[in-house]
């Protein structure tokens, strides 16, 4: 039976992120920190680089995915040092800050002998293949997939019982969604958000929430009148999951363009970046329409069960791994 090694930057061993067709022998390496010194030690980060070598160590006659950019650069280090040249799939090859400098010199040393990337936008294919010099067709392009998020049978205590919602840390560009809320005293704003994220000066009528669990954060999501996603550019490859997740629990939601999220922008209004009247223009608009839009937004939502359906990767694992 062939063995798939099957390398993760942060799933515990035996986490189910993507499926393999029968016939394979699996085996999960993980670069979560499992002792005290890989808690310790995060630069470089240890325990990447143990379940990377530790996969490069047993790739003779393997297959190899690895998920996540930094992951996968330190798998390709690991099978250099053992000059073992098994077929390597990038999986989940998404950025949320491009590499410079020497970052991106190692990169561009780093992936030159993967096989195959599966990034989430067509922007996204592109931009790496001009960025780390690669042949655009080793990219594959495979939406953001998931099943509805589970959520909280029960909110938390104290929220206005209509409020507008923004969930989510990377990429975010909350400064311009709080001086949107500075224009509509009147609408309630509750943002569940990273203790790093940078709001500048939050207006009394936001209700600021950090790192709850993923259940709750959905709870809250579900129940406002419209969900913001606001990113920082029109780069920003961030958002997939917040607008995926947006879509599978009927919410209607509001997002700044990007050129990394326009394939999971149907049926979202849109704003241009930093754009602080158009945002709260579009907000009012959502606040006065919420019944109409929940239910148009509820009505799509087995659609966007099929639409965003973990079938399109088992496919393309099982077709990466039987023509190699």
């Amino acid at each position: 039976m062939s063995r798939v090694l099957n390398v993760s930057e942060l799933g515990p061993p035996g986490a189910k992120f993507v499926d393999f067709p029968d016939g394979f022998d699996r085996i999960d390496f993980s670069g979560l920190p499992n002792s005290w010194l890989e808690q310790v030690i995060t630069r470089p980060r240890l325990s990447r680089y143990r379940a990377a070598f530790a996969a490069a160590s047993r790739s003779a006659g393997a297959y190899v995915i690895s998920h996540l950019p930094r992951m996968t650069a330190a798998v390709a280090d690991g099978l250099a040092v053992y000059r073992s040249r098994p077929p390597h799939l990038a999986f989940s090859f998404n950025f949320t800050e491009l590499p410079t400098g020497i970052d991106l010199w190692r990169f561009r040393r780093s992936l030159r002998a993967v096989d195959r990337f599966c990034v989430f936008s067509s922007f996204e294919s592109e931009a790496y293949s001009d960025l780390f010099h690669i042949d655009p067709a080793r990219f594959r392009r495979l939406l953001w997939a998931q099943d509805p998020p589970a959520v909280s049978a029960e909110s938390i205590p104290g929220l206005p019982p209509m409020y507008v919602s923004a969930v989510g840390g990377e990429g975010r560009d909350y400064k311009t969604l709080m001086r949107a809320a500075s224009l509509l005293r009147d609408v309630p704003f509750v943002v569940v958000a990273r203790p790093y994220n940078d709001f500048g000066s939050v207006p009394s009528n936001v209700r600021l929430l950090h790192n709850l669990s993923a259940d709750l954060t959905w709870r809250i999501a579900r129940d406002s009148l419209c969900l913001v996603v606001p990113l920082k550019d029109r780069t920003t490859a961030c958002g997939h999951i917040t607008l995926v997740s947006g879509h599978l629990l009927g919410i209607p939601m509001i997002s700044s363009h990007s050129e990394a999220t326009r394939e999971y922008t149907d049926q979202v209004s849109m704003y241009e970046p930093g754009d602080v009247p158009g945002l709260a223009e579009l907000i009012r608009r959502h606040v006065d329409a919420a019944d109409t839009l929940r239910q148009r937004a509820r009505s799509r939502i087995s659609e966007q069960i099929r639409n965003f359906s973990r079938a399109a990767w088992q496919a393309e694992i099982s077709d990466f791994l039987l023509t190699h």
